[in-house]
């Protein structure tokens, strides 16, 4: 459990550069943020997800998909960060206008964590689009998990 602290005299500063990214991105400093983060990606710690997704989400939005991509592939599936990688990896799969496999990436997300309304509520408008049968099924579903929420 101690290894997955950041407590000084650790190696491990994965958080912090995490936490002062978001701050400088809450300036307007992305850039710098930005330089954070690869730096919390590059040491591959505890908290290193957050940054890959963080840095997979600016690259997205910079249509640098490969990047975005590279990012999201860095954080392992056992990951509490998984379900994020593939709703994201499907977001970016919906960008390139590659249906069938933003479809595998949110079914993906939705295996790790079932309850997850977002990506189940991205999968739908795909599926509105080409599996009419599929989009009612996963419509009861979504029903049914937000009767759970206020």
């Amino acid at each position: 459990m101690i290894e997955y602290l950041p407590l000084p005299g650790t190696d491990d500063l994965s958080g912090y550069y995490n936490t002062h990214a978001i701050c400088l991105k809450s300036r307007g400093r992305k850039n710098e943020a930005v330089d954070y983060w690869e730096k919390s990606s590059r040491m591959n710690k505890s908290y290193s997800a957050f940054a890959n997704l963080s840095l997979a989400n600016v690259y997205r939005s910079r249509k640098a998909y490969g990047k975005a991509v590279s990012h999201l592939n860095k954080i392992p599936d056992s990951s509490f960060a998984a379900a994020d990688k593939f709703e994201m990896i499907g977001d970016v799969r919906v960008d390139q206008r590659q249906t069938g496999k933003a479809i595998a990436a949110y079914e993906k997300s939705l295996a790790i964590n079932s309850g997850r309304r977002r990506p189940r509520r991205k999968l739908l408008r795909l599926f509105k689009k080409v599996d009419p049968k599929r989009f009612s099924a996963e419509y009861q579903k979504l029903l049914y998990i937000s009767s759970f929420y206020d």
